[in-house]
This record gives C-alpha cells, structure tokens and sequence, in this order.
C-alpha cells in the first residue's frame, strides 16, 4: 500500500457547508526509506536485465524480494563477465553469491544527500510551473507591481533527513492542487505481459486494471523501463480523434532498451504501469525507435498534466508527511 499521504488539510468546511481556504501551509515531509529502496531496485533490475541480455550472460529468475534483487547465473563460464558488469554498471548494488546463487543489495543510503538533491528537485519543479519562494527577485517583482496575492512556496532543508515546504498565498483549489501535485513522486514502468497464464512463479505478479478493479494483468516483476529513464513528458492530442495523450521522451539508454525490446517482442503486449496500475497494455506491432512513446486511454487532460508534472521532476523520492500546520496571517 502506498505510503505517500498527500491529502493535505488545507480546508476547512463550516457548519453550511461551505469551504474556506487557508493562507499559508507549513509541511514537514520525510524521506520513505522503503518506498525509495522499492523503487531504486526497480530501476536497477531493469537494467541489470538489459545487460545481460546485450552480453549474452544467461540467468534464471531474475527477481526482487524483501530489498534484495536475486537471480542464478546458469553459466559457469560467464563468472568474470558477470563480475565485470556489476563492477562497471552497478556500484550502488552491494553484491554476495553463493556459488551461482547472486543476492544484489543497495549500499547503505545516504539520506543527506538525498535530502538535498529532492529539496533541489522540488525548487525547479516549482519554478518550472511559474511559482517562486517568496523572497526571490521575480516574487518581489509581482509584489511591487501589485500582484502581492500570488502562491509562493519556499523549500528548505531542515536538520537531519527532513524537508520543510512552505506555502504562501493558497488562494484556489488550483493552488493546492499544483502543490499537491508536485510533492507526489510518482512510480513509473513499462512491464512485460505475460500471456499464457501458467502456475503463478516467483518472477511474476498480478496487477490490477487502473478503470477495471475486477481485471487483472499477469507480469513479469521486472520491469522494462522505469521513471529514471525518462528525460520528459508531455500532454499531447492524436491527430485522429484528438484525445488527451501522455507523451515520454526517454534518455539515450532508455530509447536503446525501448527499441531493443519492442523490436523484438513483436505481436506481445507490454503494460504501462503507474503506481501499481496498469493504464494500457497495448499489443506491439512494430519496433519503437524513435525514442518516445505515446500513451493514450480514458485520460482528461488535466489527469495526464498532472502526470506529466510529477514525472518530470529531476529527482524526486517517495516521501511522507510527518506534520502540517495552515494559518492564516493578520
């Protein structure tokens, strides 16, 4: 279950019924350890999967389970080619085997420079979407020239592994919204369906339908593509019917790995997985070379904005509310 709660109070409904908006916000927000190891394991198996295939290295149920990604090198030759790979791609990973059983882990973390690389994440991502800290030279501007009601959002490290995000002038629901929105880290992944559907092994698992809870897709555990392959996302329309589509454009290796994949998987299906949904799971009919894929569905553009934002921060880790003030200002 996701432990990413964003659902902040910045409402307050009195006895009519009606809702009035708080001025300011204070959040506290923590780094969510497990959320960003589940993640960052994603990520690396995915890779760790491409590699393999590309050197030819065989191995049997590649998987993660409880913060470790396993697998069994099936060729005994291929011991030094291994031991070369994961010496040059995966650093991060810590790694132990037992004979030609490979348990791969995350070194230990260090939370502050993960702090400081979201709190810079996040303050690019405000600016990206036209919202400054308040005591910036444009936010001074606006104030001068009358626009003193503005949102503005300040963020901060604060000691040890937490954030302080302060929120100014929230005026509309756009202006929690957008807050909001920008906060949430989202999961992202391209994933491999499985379509015989045999005895359930250890490197598959169900997932649900994102408008059908009833409906349920068999994948492959390892996904294709994550998040930190993509180098941005957009809203776009199709020319036929002109319906709202999410647009990724991938990183150099991302588009090898697109390509690689779809240009061999011919007639399969793959899933687009976000947050531990599948939106579509589109039959794939011809290599995808270009490096972008467009996604299309039962989307509104506002939903598909709202994606597109969070995918595009530069980096951003699951994090969790742990306190929340709102005041208004005499």
């Amino acid at each position: 279950m996701k432990k990413i709660i964003l659902f902040l109070v910045l409402v307050h409904i009195n006895l009519y019924g009606s809702i009035e908006l708080m001025k300011n916000e204070y959040l506290v927000l923590k780094i969510d350890e497990e959320q960003y190891i589940k993640k960052k394991l994603q990520s690396e198996a995915s890779l760790l999967k491409f590699y393999l295939d590309k050197k030819e290295i065989l191995v049997d149920e590649l998987y993660i389970k409880k913060e470790t990604i396993f697998f069994e090198l099936l060729d005994s030759d291929d011991v030094l080619k291994l031991k070369a790979l994961l010496s040059k791609e995966f650093s991060s990973l810590q790694v132990n085997n037992r004979k030609q059983i490979y348990e791969l882990k995350l070194t230990s973390l260090k939370i502050n420079e993960l702090v400081e690389k979201s709190v810079a994440s996040l303050q690019k991502s405000f600016k990206d979407n036209g919202i400054y800290p308040k005591d910036s030279i444009y936010a001074r501007f606006l104030t001068f020239i009358g626009l003193m009601d503005e949102l503005r959002v300040d963020v901060k490290k604060l000691d040890g592994d937490k954030i302080l995000v302060e929120s100014r002038n929230i005026n509309t629901q756009k202006d929690i919204d957008i807050v909001r929105t920008i906060l949430v880290s989202k999961s992202f992944g391209l994933y491999e369906v499985v379509e015989q559907e045999e005895k359930l092994n250890i490197t598959q698992m169900y997932m649900s339908d994102i408008t059908q809870k009833d409906k349920k897709y068999l994948l492959q555990k390892v996904p294709i593509l994550t998040t930190s392959m993509i180098r941005k996302a957009s809203v776009g329309f199709t020319g036929s019917d002109n319906r709202p589509s999410l647009i990724l454009t991938f990183t150099p290796l991302g588009k090898k790995i697109l390509a690689d994949y779809t240009s061999t998987h011919i007639s399969k299906k793959m899933a687009v997985v976000i947050d531990e949904k599948v939106y579509v799971a589109p039959l794939i009919v011809d290599g995808i070379f270009g490096g972008k894929l467009q996604i299309t569905g039962d989307f509104d553009a506002k939903e598909l904005h709202d994606l597109s934002t969070s995918l595009n921060a530069d980096f951003l880790v699951p994090m969790q509310v742990v306190e929340s003030k709102s005041f208004v200002e005499e």
